[in-house]
């Protein structure tokens, strides 16, 4: 890890993952990696952000919360009926409250 400081704290990410896991009544064990630079910026997660107009921060909770949904079962359908579906909607709730 460089010296620069971190979009999201290691705490900050515990306690995000903790609360999707609390509001979801389930318990689980969790890995989160975040990967460097050049790989991150393969998945564009900062364009994402930058094309949305939110923080990098929003961003990342939004990909964390959002991971966590699927590892706990939860799916949605591709295209444009993703941001529509019944994952998507609880997963904003989430980050409305978490960014």
């Amino acid at each position: 890890m460089s010296g620069r400081p971190q979009p999201l704290p290691p705490a900050r990410v515990r306690r995000v993952v903790a609360a999707v896991l609390a509001g979801e009544r389930r318990r689980a064990r969790m890995s989160v990696t975040f990967l460097g630079r050049d790989a991150m910026r393969r998945l564009n997660a900062a364009r994402e952000a930058r094309t949305r107009g939110i923080p990098v921060r929003q961003e990342l909770i939004r990909l964390l919360v959002h991971g966590t949904l699927h590892a706990l079962g939860y799916d949605h359908p591709e295209g444009e009926r993703r941001t529509r579906s019944a994952m998507w909607r609880r997963q904003e709730r989430y980050v409305e409250t978490l960014a």
